[in-house]
């Protein structure tokens, strides 16, 4: 245990670059249940859940109409095949009722998990799989201020989000936007029949100012098979607002977002996370300084889930940007941008 715990405090194991994931000989399968899920109590009578099983729903999905005489093994073997083809990290558990027909896997990240749920309907031995979230998942609750549905699409600071896939729901879409701050107006276009999305979006956010860290940040970002396409929903407010405001490019700051979350700031563990971070930051330059916004109780504080990066200079957080997007961190993909760094100076996060 002594081993696996300096490995968690080791920058590898907070930074991990994504193929490792697709070049992996580690065996899907365990005879032991990993670290993670040993609160689990892998003994219960067949067909009964327990509470403990359920304790963590944001990483776990449901899967009915499985066939009938297939084995943990087999399915965990058909998943992570299907998980490689996604780019995304293999399955850390398999649940199996096989008198009643139906699974919970659950998923390296919450991002892994949202992801999969593309592969509801697919062809397993005959039978299409039912995939969705378990009955008592609960969405994250978002603190947050009145959002309207109403969109100025001629607005400067208007966002468009394209090339979502069909499955994805406006608690999904708001989970890539709202680490970046509070949102004013937010539409998510859906066919009216089926009541899936359309593939684009458009939001705008209280605070105008990170319009263009957003662009910056989510557009190319990877999501399931598809690329998103993250710009201002005008071309020529585009040019407009770029004369009044210009976009934030190689600046002295670094923003990261993904990288740790409310529950992991409150624990201990995040001193040493901080520590990881600057750590795998000084490997591109020098870092002056790094914030990492922490919860308080009772308060709405600004910036908290992100982690800002300041540099000696705009050269080394430029080459900070372009690797550090490229890697996973605690298993969820890392977003970066640029930040303000007179912002950053005044600690307005």
């Amino acid at each position: 245990m002594k081993e696996k715990s300096s490995r968690r405090n080791s920058l590898t194991d907070h930074f991990s670059v994504l193929p490792y994931y697709l070049n992996s000989t580690r065996k899907p399968f365990r005879d032991e249940p990993p670290p993670v899920l040993e609160h689990f109590n892998l003994t219960e009578v067949p067909g009964q859940i327990s509470s403990s099983v359920l304790q963590d729903e944001h990483r776990r999905l449901y899967v009915g109409n499985i066939p009938p005489n297939i084995t943990k093994n087999m399915l965990l073997q058909f998943f992570n095949h299907q998980m490689r083809i996604l780019n995304l990290g293999p399955i850390l558990e398999c649940q199996l009722f096989t008198a009643k027909r139906f699974a919970f896997l659950e998923f390296s990240s919450v991002d892994d998990t949202t992801q999969a749920m593309a592969l509801n309907g697919i062809n397993l031995m005959g039978k299409y799989l039912k995939i969705r979230r378990p009955d008592k998942y609960q969405r994250p609750v978002v603190i947050q201020s009145y959002t309207s549905t109403y969109v100025d699409a001629k607005s400067p600071n208007t966002i468009y989000i394209g090339a979502l896939p069909s499955f994805i729901s406006d608690d999904q879409v708001k989970e890539l936007l709202l680490p970046f701050g509070k949102l004013r107006a937010f539409k998510h276009v859906k066919d009216l029949q089926t009541g899936k999305s359309k593939g684009f979006a458009f939001c705008e956010y209280e605070d105008v100012g990170v319009t263009d860290q957003v662009v910056d940040a989510l557009n190319w970002l990877q999501l399931c098979d598809r690329k998103l396409i993250v710009q201002r929903a005008s071309l020529g407010a585009k040019k407009a607002q770029k004369a009044a405001h210009p976009s934030l490019s190689s600046t002295e700051v670094l923003c990261l977002v993904n990288v740790v979350t409310l529950d992991e700031l409150r624990q201990e563990k995040s001193v040493d996370i901080l520590k990881g971070i600057r750590e795998e930051c000084e490997k591109f330059g020098v870092v002056r300084s790094v914030e990492m916004p922490r919860p308080i109780e009772g308060e709405d504080v600004p910036g908290c889930g992100n982690v800002f990066v300041l540099f000696d200079s705009a050269l080394d957080c430029q080459k900070a940007k372009e690797e550090l997007c490229k890697r996973n961190f605690n298993g969820r993909a890392v977003i970066t941008s640029y930040f303000d760094p007179e912002k950053y100076n005044r600690r307005e996060f």
